[in-house]
């Protein structure tokens, strides 16, 4: 039995309606958990501003030098941020999101290794294999396993 068109958009509204209250109710306990109370606001919206830019730009910009100019803020004051509440430091959010990215690609798509390393901007295999070493410490081919 198929669903119709008015089906199917009805359970992404709803699906996409508990995923966004999952995403708020887990950000609440997480912030509970690490005491975000102590951060004032302009602190907060940084770091919210960081990911978020992490988040677009991740394939492209490596760096935290890179973000903190997007932010229009030195590198040591982006550091200085991530450190207040004890998370981490700011370039294992970019490694995080570039490792996030690269298992997604390795598990779900038939590119190659050296496919997948151009898309999330590394110049060659090597240094791909590199990164995905010293974050994970074993070798992209080994993922597709995983």
């Amino acid at each position: 039995m198929e669903l119709s068109e008015n089906e199917d958009a009805l359970q992404l509204e709803m699906l996409q309606m508990l995923l966004k209250r999952l995403l708020i109710l887990c950000t609440r306990i997480f912030k509970n958990h690490k005491n975000f109370s102590a951060l004032d606001q302009p602190h907060s919206d940084l770091i919210r501003e960081y990911n978020f830019l992490v988040e677009k730009h991740f394939k492209t910009k490596k760096s935290v030098a890179e973000y903190a100019d997007l932010l229009n803020k030195s590198p040591k004051t982006v550091a200085n941020l991530f450190s207040k509440p004890g998370a981490k430091s700011p370039l294992s959010y970019i490694h995080d999101r570039t490792m996030l990215e690269a298992r997604r690609l390795l598990g779900y798509t038939d590119k190659s290794i050296k496919e997948i390393g151009y898309v999330l901007g590394f110049e060659d295999i090597q240094a791909f294999s590199r990164f995905f070493k010293k974050t994970k410490e074993f070798l992209p081919q080994n993922s597709r396993n995983l």
